[in-house]
């Protein structure tokens, strides 16, 4: 569980600071990126503001378990990062964009399903040992 866990901020982590480096420091290439579908209507301020928040959450969700340093603040990186998601899921939706958009890329790993859990008739189950029937005869279950 505790591997998942680092394997799961660490990717989170890759994809804030992948997304906010792009929104702080190459505004024009973030900006047509996301006009192809029209004005966006966020000046160069506010995405600078948004990238530099994404980064330091995409640090604050891994650095304070992996120096052992206020670990807790981790917790308050990933709601900050979440209030973030929420207001951003708003804008799409005004915006009357599908999933399917310029974001699918960044959001591609956050978006997997789970594999599907098993049936019952998909779960294998020992079969007994029955000393009278041949070894070459289907075992009953």
């Amino acid at each position: 569980m505790n591997l998942t866990l680092w394997i799961v901020q660490g990717l989170l982590a890759f994809v804030f600071i992948a997304v906010g480096s792009l929104k702080l420091f190459a505004y024009e290439k973030f900006k047509a990126q996301s006009e192809k579908k029209g004005p966006v209507g966020i000046t160069r301020g506010l995405a600078a503001f948004i990238g530099f928040a994404e980064i330091v959450g995409g640090l604050g969700i891994v650095l304070p378990m992996a120096a052992n340093i206020a670990p807790s603040l981790s917790l308050w990186a990933a709601v900050g990062l979440s209030t973030i998601m929420l207001l951003a899921i708003g804008y799409h939706l005004r915006r009357h964009e599908s999933g399917d958009s310029t974001c699918l890329p960044y959001s591609s790993i956050a978006c997997q399903q789970p594999a599907p859990s098993p049936t019952a008739s998909q779960v294998s189950r020992p079969k007994s040992v029955n000393s009278s029937v041949s070894s070459h005869a289907p075992q009953p279950y």
